[in-house]
């Protein structure tokens, strides 16, 4: 049965357009490395830019590859708004792709409160606003899955869905965990080897054209494959090492802050699911309580695991029990959706290929941004049913995020408010080239010397740093809204 996608476009374009409207906000955190490389281009396809950018940079260089040759056709738009344009166009392809998946998984809930619900959420409303390629790899890989696994539409559509995975391959190595799900949908289809044996050759063929291309023209020209050679030890691979940073715990502690990071963050349909089913998950409480306690003492999230400044406000322990609490949930979770294992339908295989993620994941450094792939997903395939839901998880994400969300879009306005400010006094006084950027650094580091942004500390070559919150001894002071910098002289440290 068709329905009616006025509303659900609508969603859609509004959404994009909230976005838009946040355009002029000032970059911050390393959005600058992404920026300054769309000069690509029209610096006569300079090659030092690429290096400059490695330097700073563990991400592919597809994104700001892609916003140079948009520079180089309109030069006169700047930078900025060209990196952010890309970033927030990906609620278009996050949109499409859960009309396609909402039609192929005959969800009976309501599609214009599943996107508001999806959309809502802190990690995809906040990366929405962010000149990185995060977010929009992340929405093409789910667009092109849904346009992959949908048997009711042309092979050529199909193909074009392999070849939207390989952009976004290109753009974010872990979104090709889609085609480890679109395997998986291969092995099970009532179809021949032959069959099976073509498709394979052909879909694998069209999805990594584009990525082998890419990371050869890398190799060839840089001399590594994925991660430049700043970023190896960053995100070394750990099974056993003579350290704590690389053993076993170090990985068992990793798969665990991804667990309970990302049911956090499916809080509202977590709540909804524990309600359809409050009498079985009563007679687990003293486990809850034995989790909130043992993972308050123990559990590390670590690398960009945390809720940032709102991670100010709660004592760590107990946000740690709290993680206990949703690791549980995960299981009780998947041991209600896993009664019958064998019997594997497309949510089963989708939630398989994203525990493989998070699994290969936590052997290395963690990271939020990680979670942005997942969260539509499994919100899709956790949903009830029931369209009686439909009010009470909008309202629970209403409720929740809307504050949250508000916050951190206040929290990035006002932290490139502060460190534009503080960096213009900076270069307005003169003293540019015997500052270090310090606390303003992942906002503002384009502004100061190229040698101060290579070493690691440069407070030991510079007379004056820039501090966060208020000092009794600064030189100058910043504040946008509650953000504040300060700077000092270091012999003031």
């Amino acid at each position: 049965m068709s329905i009616n996608l006025k509303k659900p476009y609508f969603v859609i374009f509004v959404t994009f357009i909230l976005h838009i409207l946040a355009i002029n906000f000032y970059p911050i955190n390393f959005e600058y490395t992404f920026i300054e490389a769309m000069d690509y281009a029209v610096q006569n396809f300079d090659k030092k830019i690429i290096t400059v950018y490695f330097e700073n940079q563990a991400n592919t260089f597809f994104f700001p590859f892609a916003g140079s040759i948009i520079k180089y056709i309109f030069p006169y738009i700047d930078s900025q708004y060209i990196a952010k344009f890309l970033s927030a166009s990906g609620y278009f392809f996050l949109g499409f792709g859960i009309v396609n998946l909402h039609r192929i998984l005959k969800i009976k809930y309501s599609l214009s409160i599943l996107l508001i619900i999806i959309f809502l959420n802190p990690l995809i409303w906040t990366f929405g606003y962010r000149g990185t390629p995060d977010f929009l790899a992340a929405s093409i890989a789910i667009y092109s899955v849904s346009l992959i696994l949908d048997k009711s539409i042309s092979i050529f559509k199909n193909y074009i869905g392999f070849f939207l995975l390989g952009v976004a391959i290109a753009l974010k190595p872990i979104t090709g965990i889609f085609y480890i799900t679109f395997l998986i949908f291969l092995l099970k289809r009532k179809i021949s080897i032959n069959e099976k044996l073509k498709e394979l050759f052909l879909s694998s063929l069209i999805t990594f054209v584009i990525p082998i291309i890419y990371f050869l023209l890398i190799y060839i020209n840089f001399k590594f494959f994925l991660l430049p050679k700043n970023f190896v030890n960053v995100h070394k691979i750990a099974i056993y090492t003579s350290n704590s940073d690389g053993d076993i715990f170090f990985f068992i502690n990793n798969f665990f802050v991804y667990i309970a990071f990302l049911f956090m963050f499916l809080t509202p349909v977590n709540f909804v699911f524990i309600f359809d089913n409050l009498k079985k998950f009563k007679k687990y409480f003293y486990i809850l309580l034995t989790l909130f306690f043992f993972m308050g003492l123990f559990l590390q999230p670590s690398g960009e695991m945390s809720f940032g400044p709102l991670s100010e406000f709660f004592n760590r322990s107990i946000f740690n029990g709290i993680y206990g609490i949703f690791i549980f949930l995960f299981f009780f979770i998947c041991k209600m959706l896993f009664k019958n294992f064998y019997d594997l339908n497309l949510s089963k295989i989708f939630i398989l290929s994203l525990l493989f993620l998070y699994f290969s994941l936590s052997f290395t450094a963690t990271s939020q941004r990680y979670l942005i792939l997942s969260i539509p997903i499994l919100i899709i395939c956790f949903i009830t049913s029931k369209d009686k839901k439909d009010k009470i998880i909008f309202f629970l994400t209403v409720i929740l995020f809307l504050p949250v969300n508000f916050f951190l879009i206040l929290n990035q306005y006002a932290t490139g408010e502060a460190s534009t400010k503080m960096v213009k006094y900076i270069i307005n006084s003169n003293i540019i080239n015997v500052t270090c950027a310090g606390a303003i650094g992942p906002h503002v580091n384009n502004f100061f010397n190229y040698k101060k942004r290579k070493y690691n500390d440069c407070i030991k070559i510079s007379k004056y740093v820039v501090i966060e919150g208020n000092n009794n001894k600064a030189i100058y002071q910043t504040k946008s809204v509650f953000k504040k910098f300060s700077l000092i002289k270091v012999s003031d440290l």
